[in-house]
This record gives structure tokens, C-alpha cells and sequence, in this order.
């Protein structure tokens, strides 16, 4: 029984963390669904123009023809130049962005802005993906969480599936978290 239980829970974990790839009806052109959503549109990486726009997938006739694993999707983001916005759900306000192997934090009610180098791990399936710098002094990572769970969070018109949780100088930080591009 434990050898069943243990693949069908890491097959589980890859699915729900994977990212879906949606195509036309000719399959010509192919979208990265990039975790939000607007209404009924959803966020979508046009794979063939390197664009992102906001689809909605029954009225553009698209269909789900594939799923990218953590790793693939975290390397399309970055080759693609666009990167993780954070954004603060906290009273004190800050933001945050992770791109190009950086951790960017812009603290506005502590009056600080900090570039942290980065290395980004792919190894734990229950979350996303973490990160953390050489000292340690950083440590964090990003989950997919539910719409539910999003609607309840974020203040935005665009609701994301991404919440990053990290501890810099020993103070914790949680946001909501965007794909956007530069």
C-alpha cells in the first residue's frame, strides 16, 4: 500500500503545481496560462509572439492541450523577460519583484530598497518554487494557492493563483504575486 500511496501523492503534487498550455484550433499558435484572472479572461503567454494578453479561453475557442512542470515553467517566465511582481497584503506597505536571479524589495514604511542575489530551488514539490540568498538572510517561496483563496487576499481587478511568503532580517513578509512582464 505505501509504495501506491507515496506516487499517486507525488504525481498529485506535479499536476496541481503544473502550469496549462492551451492552443487554437489549428493548434498554430499556443498560450502559457500565466495564473490570473480578470473577470472570465485569463492571463495567457502567447508562446509565438512573446506577448502577454488576457484571454478568454471559450470565446478565443482555445483548449488545454498540455501542462509545463514547476521547473519548465519558472525557465519560460524568465527566458520570456517577464518576471514575479509581490505585492504587499500586509498594513505596512512594500513590494517585491524576483527576476533575473534577484530578489528586489522596496519597503516604503521602513524607507528602504535592497537588490539580494538569489538561487532559486526547484526540489520541494509542495511548494512552487523557494529562494534564498548566500547569508541566508533571505529565505522564501512561492505557492499556488486557490481563486478562493486569492479573492480573499488580494485587492486587485486582476486575481492571482501565486502568494510568496519570505523572511528578510527576521521579519516575515506575505503577498499576492504577479506575472508581468518588462
Amino acid at each position: 500500500m505505501k509504495r501506491f500511496f507515496i506516487p499517486v501523492i507525488f504525481l498529485f503534487s506535479i499536476v496541481s503545481f503544473s502550469q496549462e498550455i492551451y492552443s487554437g484550433e489549428y493548434n498554430t499558435k499556443f498560450y502559457l496560462f500565466l495564473g490570473s484572472y480578470q473577470g472570465v479572461d485569463m492571463k495567457m503567454l502567447d508562446t509565438m509572439h512573446k506577448t502577454v494578453q488576457w484571454i478568454n479561453i471559450d470565446s478565443a475557442n482555445l483548449n488545454q492541450v498540455g501542462i509545463l512542470s514547476p521547473v519548465d515553467f519558472i525557465k519560460t517566465i524568465l527566458s520570456n523577460q517577464l518576471y514575479f511582481q509581490v505585492n504587499s497584503i500586509e498594513q505596512s506597505p512594500w513590494t517585491a519583484q524576483i527576476k533575473d536571479n534577484s530578489f528586489y524589495i522596496n519597503d516604503l514604511q521602513n524607507n528602504f530598497t535592497k537588490e539580494i542575489p538569489i538561487h532559486i530551488n526547484f526540489n520541494d514539490p509542495t511548494i512552487y518554487l523557494s529562494f534564498e540568498d548566500d547569508n541566508k538572510n533571505l529565505k522564501g517561496s512561492i505557492k499556488r494557492i486557490s481563486q478562493e483563496e486569492s479573492n480573499s487576499l488580494c485587492s486587485s481587478e486582476e486575481i492571482p493563483l501565486w502568494k510568496t511568503t519570505f523572511t528578510f532580517n527576521n521579519r516575515t513578509y506575505e503577498g499576492c504575486t504577479y506575472i508581468k512582464n518588462n
